[in-house]
């Protein structure tokens, strides 16, 4: 796990795709969270500049090769440079993909330092971890399953993983404890093609989140007692309960999924910070009041 650096040097540093840990005052937390997305949109506009250095250079090219049979020499030196275009292009866009991060995965924290700060003990630290890895890279696999007949393995592969990519944990003013994390579960199926491999990346983000009350306060509600559900069809399920530590809810999001052949296609919906904030606040009141 890599620290964040510093405050004083955030202005210079450029975060890849990695696993980080935040802490210090609520503040420092969210400034923190500032830089990381100012990473993340330099190195987006950074790519986005490398694919078009090599789209130029692919119609510079043609048009090269188109010219190469009328005027010789010069369509030749144009195809040369569309080459080269397409070559800098390349390379500018992976020197910068490393840094072009998930966006979710630092808006959800920032969301909720935003709407809770006026709640959080600014005497006690904050603590967040993002990990930006993909949640398909082999130290979250689970298992991998494929078509078998006797010796012999055939098919697309899919493999499944689970991948624990946020943590959160602060305290409240008035001494409540609050914990959240969020692990991504789901599978990867990789399809060779003839000329190309397809993919397909479908998951969903299963939430845990806690609030337990002041040391040394006991629970409000009878232990056992059945959280209410929000008001939210984003949820695909939802367990919320009373417990003698304080109140607990575990809750999974919608799906989605990403294919990637010729182009690259997405669908489904993520989570965002408001829906974690509403979870809270469903803790909150399953520690106040008895649900109707």
């Amino acid at each position: 796990m890599i620290p964040c650096p510093p405050v004083e040097a955030l202005g210079m540093s450029k975060y890849g795709k990695s696993k980080y840990r935040l802490e210090g005052p609520w503040e420092q937390v969210r400034q923190q969270l500032a830089h990381l997305e100012s990473s993340d949109s330099h190195a987006e506009k950074q790519v986005s500049s490398g694919n078009k250095i090599m789209g130029g250079g692919c119609v510079t090219l043609i048009v090269g090769f188109l010219l190469l049979a009328v005027t010789g020499p010069f369509g030749g030196i144009i195809a040369f440079v569309g080459f080269c275009l397409l070559i800098l292009g390349a390379v500018y866009n992976s020197m910068f993909s490393s840094y072009d991060l998930e966006n979710m995965r630092y808006q959800v924290p920032t969301t909720l330092l935003d709407t809770l700060a006026v709640d959080l003990d600014a005497s006690k630290n904050v603590s967040v971890m993002i990990d930006f890895r993909a949640s398909q890279s082999k130290e979250f696999i689970q298992k991998v399953e494929q078509s078998s007949f006797l010796f012999f393995s055939y098919g697309p592969k899919v493999s499944y993983f689970s991948h624990p990519w946020l943590e959160f944990n602060a305290a409240s003013v008035d001494g409540h404890r609050l914990k959240l994390s969020i692990s991504r579960e789901g599978s990867y199926k990789v399809v060779p093609k003839r000329k190309r491999t397809k993919t397909k990346l479908r998951y969903v983000d299963s939430v845990t989140l806690s609030v337990r009350p002041p040391t040394g306060q006991a629970v409000a509600i009878a232990a056992g007692t059945s959280l209410a559900p929000p008001q939210s069809a984003r949820f695909r399920s939802f367990r919320g309960q009373v417990t003698a530590q304080g109140a607990v809810v575990k809750a999974v999001g919608p799906h989605y999924y990403t294919v990637s052949n010729r182009g690259t296609s997405s669908g489904g919906d993520h989570l965002a910070g408001r829906d974690l904030v509403v979870l809270f606040l469903s803790c909150f009141r399953g520690l106040t009041t008895a649900p109707r």
